[in-house]
């Protein structure tokens, strides 16, 4: 039995937006970008992971620290590699995932990511007065309608889409608005409305926590009292109402410190994104010999950091009466610096939706 069920390879460290809130900050000039080499070897040892049992479910995600599309050479060697071992094999579990901002998806590139079976989560954080106050080109200009023409391009091959979106203070009013519309553009995974985060821990200053607390309350019980099915809130709410409605727990928010490894644009490996950055490698995918090293590596210090100091093991969330609906929350987020416990910031906003959830879904 393989251990492995998801590997993220991030590609580069640049863009071609310019993002004011971006927790990644891509360097100017343009910082590392992963050698064919690395990708290469970091999907084969993938894939032999995944051989061990067929119908696993597993995932293999190609990002960056910026726009995958800027490695569009190696990403698409890459595509096409994982799409052969999956086929090949009959690995029917594995999803092969991209993610992108969309503004550089043409008809042709659609046309081949349908042809590999390739999922596509796009960045869009809502109607283009809310997206284009952050999410800006190298010009200045606003990149909407440059995202909803690659969005156009991928409905129109058929490829499987989802949609989060970025809230920072200046457009957290808006939370609503956004779901509304990137609901309007039919995925079928719920819609992920994120909170701007700092680059660095603490990731939210307290005030930022709490002021987002109440937009997501506000936005979410507007959905309710208009009718919204719970199975079509944002995914937070999403997974309160499914522990709430039909007793389904949410054991983790993420298999970080248990089954997920980052590939870095440097070759490092990390067991969680937003730790790419730091002085945190577990080690380079090129010293690693095959899939046993490999996967020793989710039992490196920093790998087990985040699984024996995750909230949901320690107090007050093993304890909370919400810890079901919300598993503990961003392990990550609940660590500083020094990868040592600190509260987790967001606890007041699962608290808070829990308390909003129970008393709507009971009057309905």
């Amino acid at each position: 039995m393989s251990r492995l069920r998801e590997l993220v390879v991030l590609l580069n460290e640049r863009c071609n937006l310019r993002c004011d809130y971006c927790h990644f900050c891509a360097p100017q000039p343009p910082g590392h970008e992963l050698s064919l080499e690395s990708t290469s070897r970091a999907v084969g040892l993938f894939f032999e992971a995944a051989s061990h049992e067929p119908d696993l479910p597993r995932t293999l995600c190609f990002n960056a620290d910026g726009e995958a599309l800027l490695s569009r050479g190696t990403l698409t060697a890459a595509l096409v590699q994982a799409a052969r071992q999956r086929d090949r094999h009959g690995l029917s579990g594995v999803t092969i995932a991209l993610v992108t901002n969309a503004t550089l998806v043409d008809a042709a590139f659609a046309r081949r990511l349908a042809r590999l079976g390739v999922a596509v989560t796009v960045s869009m954080d809502g109607a283009s007065a809310c997206h284009d106050t952050h999410r800006r080109d190298v010009r200045g200009a606003g990149s909407h309608q440059a995202v909803i023409q690659g969005l156009a391009q991928l409905h129109r091959a058929g490829v499987p889409t989802s949609l989060r979106a970025v809230h920072s203070p200046q457009t957290v009013g808006q939370l609503a608005q956004s779901w509304s519309e990137l609901r309007g553009h039919g995925p079928p995974r719920p819609v992920k409305l994120r909170p701007v985060r700092l680059p660095t821990p603490p990731w939210f200053e307290p005030a930022w926590a709490a002021q987002y607390t109440r937009a997501y309350r506000h936005a979410v019980r507007r959905m309710v009292r208009a009718g919204t099915p719970w199975q079509a809130l944002p995914d937070r709410a999403r997974h309160m109402a499914a522990w709430l409605v039909e007793g389904r727990r949410r054991e983790r928010p993420c298999s970080a410190g248990h089954a997920m490894l980052w590939l870095t644009p440097a070759g490092s490996l990390v067991p969680c994104g937003l730790l790419s950055r730091g002085p945190y490698s577990l080690g380079h995918i090129q010293d690693v010999p095959g899939l046993a090293e490999l996967e020793a590596l989710l039992d490196h210090p920093l790998s087990a950091a985040l699984r024996d100091n995750a909230p949901a093991l320690r107090e007050p969330c093993r304890s909370c009466r919400w810890l079901p609906g919300c598993g503990g929350g961003c392990p990550v987020e609940a660590l500083d610096e020094k990868l040592e416990p600190v509260p987790p910031p967001l606890c007041m906003l699962y608290r808070s939706l829990g308390e909003l959830l129970e008393a709507e879904l009971r009057r309905s």
